[in-house]
């Protein structure tokens, strides 16, 4: 469950013994885990090792460039016709 937990980036372990909780919480990660899987196969090398726990950093600094990039396009937008006007 901690290692799970750890590749996907869920956060610390709870340490509940409620069953139904603990079935939720592994099944969250496994498809969690699966999701990531999916979405960064183009990055996971087929000629030498991978690790799992270097897959959900490299997405988040992907989805954190595409989100800067947004930005960067909508204040230019927004600002570029004001400079045109002066």
């Amino acid at each position: 469950m901690k290692e799970i937990k750890g590749v996907v980036g869920l956060g610390q372990h709870q340490g509940t013994r409620h069953a139904d909780r603990v079935d939720r919480s592994v099944a969250l990660a496994s498809i969690a885990s699966l999701l990531l899987l999916k979405l960064r196969a183009q990055a996971i090398p087929t000629d030498r090792p991978w690790s799992a726990f270097r897959l959900p950093r490299a997405f988040a600094w992907e989805v954190v460039q595409a989100q800067s990039a947004r930005s960067a396009c909508q204040m230019a937008r927004k600002w570029l016709p004001m400079g045109k006007a002066a």
